[in-house]
């Protein structure tokens, strides 16, 4: 490289020009590239997220499943670093890039769960916006198989199955489990179950009541209301 420089300033020299002075000399070095990398974090658990989209100077990079990212062919300089991912909040930092190995490791924070969006639930055990549940089923007298009205519930919501009509629907669930879901109505034994919800639509087993006095007896048809905390 020395030869190299030496033979510039000896022909800009014989050309006329001045001579490269130790300042342009030092110009001329080659400076390593810029690279920025890191590794994105949960907030909480400090476990690696996969698929956080880092940014910076126009150019990003998503995380593997190691939480680890790397940017090349960036410029040195003041720079303003972004990491976002769904159910997160956005990370920012500001950093001064320099050439050659940059390092900066981010943590992104969990939304809160009245930042989930429509459809989404808060799963309190990650910190996470997941997709919400929905279950829909009916109720049944025992000995006739005639659609009663009942009030089911599950996970702290409950709603009526219509008068005449076995269909119910409660959204706004919780996916997982085993979770109990339980049935009444005036006039027959309570129902009590467990199922497991999965994310999405759900479709339940017809709960069938049975009538307090046997299938001989008379059962008037039940009447269901549902007014307090949680009724759908």
């Amino acid at each position: 490289m020395t030869r190299v420089l030496l033979t510039a300033v000896v022909v800009l020299s014989g050309c006329g020009l001045s001579p490269l002075t130790s300042e342009d000399v030092r110009a001329l070095t080659l400076q390593p590239e810029v690279v920025l990398s890191g590794v994105v974090r949960h907030a909480q658990s400090q476990g690696p997220l996969e698929g956080a989209v880092v940014a910076v100077q126009g150019s990003s990079s998503a995380s593997a499943a190691s939480g680890r990212y790397r940017i090349a062919g960036l410029t040195t300089g003041p720079a303003r670093v972004t990491a976002t991912l769904q159910g997160f909040a956005v990370a920012e930092a500001q950093v001064v890039l320099v050439p050659g190995a940059n390092g900066l490791d981010l943590a992104l924070a969990p939304l809160a769960c009245s930042a989930c969006g429509t459809g989404q639930v808060c799963d309190t055990s990650s910190g996470q916006c997941v997709t919400a549940a929905t279950l829909t089923g009916g109720v049944v007298d025992d000995c006739t198989s005639v659609a009663i009205a009942a009030r089911v519930t599950i996970d702290g919501r409950s709603t009526c199955s219509g008068n005449q009509k076995a269909y119910f629907r409660l959204e706004g669930l919780h996916p997982g489990g085993p979770q109990t879901l339980g049935a009444g109505a005036p006039g027959y034994r309570s129902f009590t179950g467990t199922m497991t919800l999965m994310a999405g639509f759900n479709v339940a087993a017809d709960i069938r009541l049975v009538p307090l006095g046997g299938c001989d007896a008379a059962t008037p048809p039940p009447t269901c209301s549902c007014t307090a905390t949680g009724c759908q």
